[in-house]
């Protein structure tokens, strides 16, 4: 029998793209897919873990137009413009962050698109829906690093 430790260890490595996406994991912690399932299921009641997700490379998903908009939102707007900003199927984040004094901005999207086109068009349909005072896009020139955060530290 594994310990729930053995099997934050083994997803932190990440699940292969296939139909069966447990099915390689229970196999290196020698139990079945419906125990795996179970235990994770297990996990997430007793608060251990919020949740299993993934991350996309976005650019191997035909997303090669990417930017950060930054929106100057009135504070007693935040939470409308912040939800209707996660709406979006193109945003994959959506933060409300503090300010700085030469800096105002209090919301930020990370918009992804297959084109600058295409992404044009989100971020207009974007502002429509947050109604801000301000933005500023910044967009991605090029990567330097994406890596997925750790579910445990190395050691333990």
């Amino acid at each position: 029998m594994c310990s729930d430790i053995e099997i934050i260890r083994t997803l932190d490595d990440g699940l292969p793209a296939k139909a069966r996406p447990w099915r390689e994991a229970a196999q290196k912690l020698g139990v079945s897919e419906d125990e795996l399932v179970a235990r994770l299921r297990k996990m997430q009641r007793d608060g251990m873990i919020k949740r299993v997700g993934a991350s996309i490379n976005y650019h191997k998903a035909g997303w090669r137009a990417n930017a950060m908009a930054a929106w100057l939102v009135p504070k007693n707007d935040i939470e409308r413009a912040g939800a209707a900003a996660a709406e979006f199927d193109e945003v994959s984040h959506c933060y409300e962050r503090e300010t700085a004094p030469d800096w105002s901005y209090n919301l930020y999207t990370m918009v992804h698109a297959r084109d600058a086109d295409e992404l044009a068009g989100v971020l207009r349909r974007l502002e429509a829906a947050i109604a801000p005072e301000a933005k500023i896009v910044l967009h991605t020139l090029h990567e330097f690093k994406k890596s997925r955060q750790g579910l445990l530290p190395s050691g333990e």
